[in-house]
């Protein structure tokens, strides 16, 4: 009876480094492919091209994947990516991007004539230039608070029935509107937001034919 206790004694304790090791290995297996699909989230740095901006940031100035979902990389090169330069994404046939936390600056043209129907801006995000997301199909956008600029015409040819605000934002004339033939046709946006003295907030309308604008 001893004996018997004894060897089971010693088979398992023959068997718990196995056991251990078999764990160790697992936990390896998971902690490897969570890493790799954390470093999968974003597009491979040789999908963009860039140039450094002192030394101590990036530019995106052009992009060359054929990808119609597109996730820019917070960083290029080991330099974090915080302007989008004029014209990048422009006619790419885009259906939806991703913009990292680290963008402060959209260029002119940065997104027009693709096919975006949303996006989401940073919160680092400062200013949007001219035409930045001209001919696209957006339903909706939101203006972070952090945004101090949006440029002429930024919006133009969308398919927006909510606009939502941020407390900070100077906007130039024709930022939303819809261009006919050779006219700028106003959707009314402005004069709504003007009319409520320019405050922050989700502005909304029934459809894309209606120029009336309800602040909520």
């Amino acid at each position: 009876m001893l004996l018997l206790r004894a060897v089971g004694r010693v088979s398992w304790s023959l068997r718990s480094p196995v056991m251990n090791r078999k764990m160790v290995l697992g936990i390896t297996v998971m902690v490897i492919v969570a890493v790799s699909a954390f470093a999968q989230q974003y597009d491979p740095e040789s999908d963009f091209r860039a140039e450094p901006i002192g030394g101590r940031s990036a530019r995106i100035t052009g992009y060359v994947g054929d990808k119609w979902s597109v996730s820019i990389p917070p960083r290029i090169q080991g330099l974090p990516v915080t302007h989008i330069g004029y014209g990048t994404f422009a006619g790419k046939n885009i259906i939806s991007v991703t913009i990292p936390d680290s963008v402060t600056s959209i260029g002119t043209q940065a997104f027009s004539d693709n096919q975006l129907t949303s996006v989401t801006l940073p919160n680092s995000l400062a200013e949007i230039e001219r035409y930045a997301f001209l001919r696209n199909q957006l339903t909706s956008v939101t203006i972070p608070n952090s945004v101090t600029s949006i440029g002429g015409r930024a919006f133009n040819d969308n398919q927006l029935t909510s606009i939502t605000i941020g407390a900070n934002v100077t906007i130039t004339d024709h930022a939303f509107t819809v261009v006919v033939g050779e006219n700028f046709i106003s959707i009314g946006f402005d004069e709504t937001y003007t009319n409520n003295g320019k405050r922050a907030g989700t502005y909304t309308r029934p459809n894309t034919n209606s120029t009336t604008w309800t602040r909520r």
